[in-house]
């Protein structure tokens, strides 16, 4: 590894993090999820560039889902 360069930690992975979580936590984070979605739909590419709104497109879906299931949990 190069002298002085940091490397990022990675990210717990959402579908973990919300393992264990109590109702309260889970509310917390949807509106994380939440105010994520809104800042991916502001930053979405145009369908032009197919190579980026296809990425883009994967992660919202993934997004999505994970909000359906923090809303099912809560429901629960």
């Amino acid at each position: 590894m190069a002298e002085g360069k940091i490397l990022p930690f990675p990210a717990q992975d959402p579908w973990e993090r919300m393992e264990g979580m109590t109702a309260e936590e889970l509310a917390e984070f949807l509106a994380e999820l939440l105010a994520q979605r809104q800042e991916m739909d502001a930053a979405e590419p145009d369908e032009a560039d197919e190579e980026a709104y296809e990425t883009w497109a994967d992660a919202h879906e993934e997004l999505e889902d994970l909000i359906d299931e923090v809303r099912d949990r809560l429901e629960e």
